[in-house]
């Protein structure tokens, strides 16, 4: 027997309005531009949209023979590389009685090259006795907006690997320098003593070292998921950093301090947080074209680890301040806008937070709190 779900209207005392004035719920899903059904309390689909027929390839009256169990077997769904259990997916909690408003998926379906990617809301319909009698799951496709999101973060990635790899170009160059003056000197002191050799060797060795390092920085910063999360302190991060643009500020007029003490592990996941401070390294640099002083400090506080990146720079203009986290807000005339925005997310995703504080003519201070773990046992636990 087919099942007729309908939303009706109450008023008063919960008496219901006249027949005619009853929405079926098939109307609803066909108004709707995104795939989208309505299943029953047991999981089966009794309903869905032309929308949802175009995503899956399957027939509405097909599609009403299924469960939710065998729509989402049909359809690989995972999330972040990993398969998603049933009794996870937000059909199954919506009718549990959750409201999942968003939730970030990948489909895989079999009939299609590319995957995917969706934002999926579910919400639970019930009864005049408050019971949950069914779920409307609606499915919006941002395969779209998601690629050209990555595009522009790349853009912002290639735009700060390319600032950094015109001073490490430079301090590469006089690697090689080293190693070539060495080399001369050991070729024209083919007679000299071991001794002598032996130095001359050990210059070029160095050399090699150091060169082997700024690559080795260049490769962690451009490493995003190959790295796990891991127990890390957030001091040794900040000199990782530093050290990544000594290129661009040891040349210049800017003075930096560094303002360190000891602090705890926090978990998180290396390169992105890198990508974080560079980020705010260097947006403290070009705020100060004509030099002054970059801090960067790092200490304990109030169960965090917090740290500051403070120039001695224009400032924010009181205009921009509202809008500086914002994606795709940028005042420079080369810029993405997607800095400070990636950098929040990261942040957020760390469950910290970030934000500044600034003054016209006199600088400005960037601050990021990252939680302390209780102990690097139970972060490992937990990977």
């Amino acid at each position: 027997m087919a099942v007729n779900l309908r939303i009706v209207e109450r008023r008063g005392r919960g008496e219901p309005l006249g027949p005619g004035r009853h929405l079926e719920i098939s109307t609803l899903l066909e108004a709707l531009p995104d795939p989208a059904f309505v299943c029953n309390s047991s999981g089966q689909v009794i309903e869905a949209n032309p929308a949802l027929e175009a995503l899956t390839g399957i027939a509405r009256e097909r599609l009403r023979e299924l469960t939710t169990r065998d729509l989402a077997q049909h359809l690989w769904i995972s999330q972040d590389t990993n398969p998603v259990a049933p009794e996870t997916l937000p059909i199954a909690r919506a009718l549990r009685g959750e409201a999942v408003k968003n939730e970030s998926y990948v489909l895989r379906h079999p009939k299609r090259e590319v995957p995917t990617e969706v934002l999926v809301s579910a919400s639970p319909i019930r009864g005049s006795e408050s019971d949950i009698i069914g779920a409307l799951v609606v499915v919006r496709d941002v395969t779209e907006v998601a690629e050209l999101k990555r595009n522009i973060e790349r853009t912002e990635r290639q735009r700060t690997v390319g600032q950094l790899a015109a001073g490490v170009a430079h301090d590469f160059n006089n690697v090689l320098d080293t190693i070539g003056q060495a080399g001369e000197v050991l070729d024209m002191k083919m007679d000299a003593p071991p001794e002598e050799r032996k130095m001359y060797l050990s210059i070029i060795r160095g050399a090699v070292k150091q060169g082997a390092e700024m690559v080795s920085r260049v490769r962690e910063f451009l490493s995003s998921r190959a790295a796990r999360w891991t127990p890390l302190n957030v001091c040794q991060i900040l000199e990782e950093c530093t050290e990544m643009t000594r290129p661009l500020w040891e040349p210049t007029r800017v003075r930096l301090v560094r303002d360190f003490t000891p602090v705890g592990l926090v978990w998180g996941h290396p390169a992105d947080l890198r990508r974080v401070f560079t980020n705010l390294i260097i947006n403290a640099l070009e705020a100060m074209p004509e030099g002054g002083h970059l801090t960067i400090s790092c200490n304990e506080e109030n169960g965090a680890v917090k740290v500051k990146v403070s120039d001695t720079g224009v400032g924010i203009a009181p205009e921009d301040r509202a809008k500086i986290f914002r994606p795709y807000f940028t005042t420079k005339a080369e810029g993405t806008g997607i800095g400070l925005s990636g950098a929040q997310a990261i942040v957020r995703a760390h469950n910290g937070d970030i934000g500044f504080d600034t003054a016209v003519q006199t600088g400005t201070t960037f601050w990021v709190t990252l939680p302390l773990m209780k102990r690097a046992e139970e972060a490992q636990q937990a990977s």
